[in-house]
């Protein structure tokens, strides 16, 4: 899986775990056949019904690539895949439904949960409303301000 250059697959549930949600990833070199969420390669798990997985987006060889080339996803410039799982859900200790999303930084080893991610965004509860539930959706964008590093939508 590390340093594979055969491309990814992952599947999102929003609500496996009662709402937790969880991303389910697949080394491209395992796909053959029927896959179930069991049979992944690592799984990213939410917590507290945050609805993780709603919405993702990452670089297609998300356990590392061996020649470098994709740099669509790679939101640290590390020459590195990342993953953006949205999670419009998301609490925190202050209020509900915030949402947010979170950022992991590739090649990835291991199955992990969202408080493990590398970045952590939250949206805002104001008394109108703005930005509850972000994470909604979530894109890699390029580089739309040409400083040279891959933006996050």
């Amino acid at each position: 899986m590390q340093g594979s250059s055969t491309n990814d697959f992952a599947v999102s549930s929003k609500f496996a775990g009662t709402q937790n949600g969880a991303v389910y990833i697949y080394a491209g070199t395992t796909l053959t056949g029927t896959a179930s969420v069991a049979s992944s390669d690592l799984t990213l798990s939410g917590e507290n019904a945050e609805r993780f997985g709603e919405d993702f987006a990452g670089g297609t060889s998300l356990f590392g690539s061996a020649d470098g080339t994709l740099a669509l996803s790679d939101f640290n410039d590390d020459g590195n895949p990342d993953l953006v799982v949205g999670a419009p859900k998301r609490q925190d200790s202050t209020s509900t439904n915030r949402g947010g999303a979170y950022v992991f930084y590739g090649p990835l080893s291991a199955s992990t949960t969202s408080a493990s991610a590398d970045v952590t965004f939250s949206g805002e509860n104001t008394s109108f409303n703005r930005g509850v539930n972000a994470g909604n959706a979530v894109a890699f964008i390029g580089d739309m301000n040409d400083d040279g590093v891959t933006d996050l939508l």
